[in-house]
Formats: C-alpha cells, sequence, structure tokens
C-alpha cells in the first residue's frame, strides 16, 4: 500500500510586510493607463492591440528567490496604477502563473480591493509579462525531510519529489540512492542528486523511519476505549490523537501555544468558507504561523477536515485517509495545534 502525505510548503523566513504605500504623485486610475506612464525600475515594452492602438504592457521581473512573488506581483502592479494603496486590504490572483517558465510569460493580474477608498469591491484586472530570472543551477526540492512508512507497504522515492528546476529550462538528470527495506523496522536515508547539462548539482536527503503499527491498517478506532470524553473541544481531538498515538507505539504531540493554537483557529474559520490549504488572501496556509508570531521549524504540515462535529468521526475519517493519517500518526513534528470552527476541523504539526 503506497502511503501519502497532506499538502506542506516549506516555510519562510522572512516576509514582505503589507502595509499602505504612499508616495506624492497624483493617483492614476487604470482606465487612464492610455496614457503613457512609467514604473521606476519597470521596464515597458509595447503591444499591438486588435484595434491598431498602442498599449503598454508592464514586465515584472521575479527571482526564483522570491519567496512571495505574488506579493512582489500585487505591490509593482499597484504601484504603477495607484499612488495610494492599503496592500493588506486586497486579494491577488494571477492566470496563468509560473515561477519556473523561462522567458517572457503573458498573464492577467487581477485585484481585489475590499474597504478601500475607492470604494467597496473594486477591481483591477490587467495583463502583465511575466519574465522569471532563473537561477544556473539546478534544484531539486522534496515534500519532507523525515517520513514514516509502515512495515511490509510499498514506497516509492520519487513520491516525495516536489520540484525539479534549472535554469536553462531543461530538466537535470535525477539520480536516487535509497537503502530502504520495509521488511525490516528501523530508519534508512534516501539521497537524491539532479545534474544538468553543465555539470552543476543540487543534492537532496529524505529520512525514512520504518516502523510496525499497533492497530490493524484501515481499522477504525474505538475512541470511547481511549478518551476520557468526545465534548467536542480541541482538546478532546488532542488527547484523543496522542491515545490513538500511544496506540500505534509512537510519542505523544505537544499541544501548542497559545498563539499557535490561535493560528489554527484562524485557519478553521477560514475554511468554513474557504476550504483549502490556500487562505483567501492567496497565501499559503502556514503565512498564519507568522501572522500570530508562532515560531516553527523549517516545515508545516496542515489536515483539514469537514465531516460533522464529533471527534470521533472526524478523527476516523483523517485516520482512514492514507496523507491524512500521515500527519496524525507521523513522526516528522512534536508539536501540534488544533482548531475548530462550524464542522471544520483544522491541525497544523510541526
Amino acid at each position: 500500500m503506497k502511503s501519502a502525505f497532506c499538502l506542506q510548503f516549506p516555510a519562510r523566513n522572512t516576509k514582505i510586510p503589507i502595509m499602505t504605500y504612499k508616495s506624492t504623485k497624483k493617483r492614476i486610475l487604470p482606465l487612464l493607463a492610455a496614457l503613457t506612464y512609467v514604473f521606476a525600475g519597470t521596464p515597458v515594452i509595447s503591444a499591438e492591440e486588435p484595434d491598431g492602438s498602442q498599449t503598454d504592457l508592464q514586465i515584472i521581473e521575479l527571482e526564483s528567490s522570491d519567496t512571495q512573488p505574488l506579493e512582489t506581483i500585487k505591490h509593482t502592479v499597484l504601484s504603477r496604477y495607484y499612488d495610494e494603496y492599503d496592500a493588506e486590504n486586497t486579494v491577488i490572483s494571477v492566470s496563468p502563473f509560473s515561477q519556473v517558465s523561462a522567458g517572457l510569460n503573458s498573464v492577467v493580474v487581477n485585484i481585489d480591493f475590499v474597504n478601500d477608498d475607492t470604494g467597496v469591491g473594486t477591481a483591477l484586472s490587467v495583463p502583465v509579462l511575466i519574465r522569471n530570472i532563473l537561477s544556473d543551477d539546478p534544484s531539486v526540492l522534496l515534500t519532507a525531510e523525515t517520513v514514516s512508512v509502515k512495515k511490509n507497504s510499498e514506497f516509492d522515492p520519487l513520491e516525495y519529489i516536489a520540484q525539479i528546476t534549472d535554469g536553462s529550462g531543461i530538466l537535470p538528470a535525477l539520480s536516487v540512492d535509497s537503502d530502504v527495506n520495509t521488511e525490516v523496522n528501523g530508519t534508512y536515508t534516501v539521497n537524491y542528486t539532479v545534474t544538468n547539462m553543465h555539470g552543476h548539482s543540487d543534492t537532496a536527503s529524505l529520512e525514512v523511519e520504518v516502523y510496525t503499527p499497533v492497530l490493524a491498517p484501515g481499522e477504525n478506532v474505538d475512541l470511547s476505549t481511549l478518551m476520557i470524553n468526545d465534548d467536542g473541544s480541541v482538546y478532546a481531538m488532542f488527547e484523543a490523537i496522542n491515545a490513538v498515538r500511544a496506540a500505534y507505539g509512537l510519542y505523544p504531540y505537544v499541544l501548542a501555544s497559545d498563539s499557535g493554537m490561535t493560528a489554527s483557529a484562524i485557519r478553521a474559520q477560514e475554511c468554513t468558507y474557504f476550504l483549502s490549504h490556500t487562505r483567501p488572501d492567496g497565501t499559503p496556509y502556514h503565512t498564519v504561523m507568522e501572522q500570530v508570531g508562532e515560531p516553527h521549524g523549517s516545515m508545516v504540515w496542515e489536515i483539514l477536515v469537514a465531516y460533522g462535529n464529533s471527534v470521533e468521526s472526524n478523527l476516523n475519517w483523517w485516520l482512514n485517509e492514507p496523507g491524512h493519517a500521515a500527519c496524525v500518526l507521523g513522526t516528522f513534528g512534536t508539536v501540534i495545534s488544533i482548531g475548530h470552527s462550524g464542522n471544520v476541523w483544522e491541525a497544523m504539526v510541526y
């Protein structure tokens, strides 16, 4: 049985602050874009429209090291059309968007304004060109640093590759060195190496723990035999998760601090109307950690479920879905935060 893992992203140590930008220039509305206006530091080219008139297409350059490309695009576009704007009250979408495509890429940037001084629900939609400044070196990124695999289950090291890129636009050669034996409990290492046509290389390592579960795979857990109560609280969920982990012979999670629990409470509330690992503002789920000031390691994993209010029904749903069970029963984190809003349960492990 192949193992699967919940959606995850590398946590960011840096963040572009969201703030109000002001200058002394006069406001230029998007409808006046026919007037030639060049944003300082941003090159502009001319393109023919179908009716033969000229329009300026803004070129935005993105470094491959930019961990918040949508924020960069947002501020660059808004700065071209507005002297004053409140970036915190805007939501951006870019279609289509890729940070690994070489050359100029034509995209449409849509920015919705909420409660800004131009009115509620106003929107800016403009075509721009994205030029990705790609590194000359290849890169290999994994979905995790450490994973747990049940004894006698199938293991495919290629399933844990999140992304392979190279500045040349040609995928580098990949080699995988694995000594994982799922028939024997223990800790193993898988080494990944990518090498491009210039001989430049990058490496990554995955630590794999093979273990024997105490409970049968896929078996529903009778939480009434493991829990003190099921009052529907996040603390009951925390107690239940650690009871199940103990039944599997795993160490207990530590409950997150107040700021960590606040982060999960925010995410649970957001997911009551936008059930996704992407937040309503378009940023990844783990940015809520920076929002509340919760310290964490290099990786944060999130799991979601909306399967009724009871702890038992929702936890059993997690346990019977391989990707989510890997977070509940994993050994890659030590701290868990839990949030509950309506019929949505959310947890982050880090």
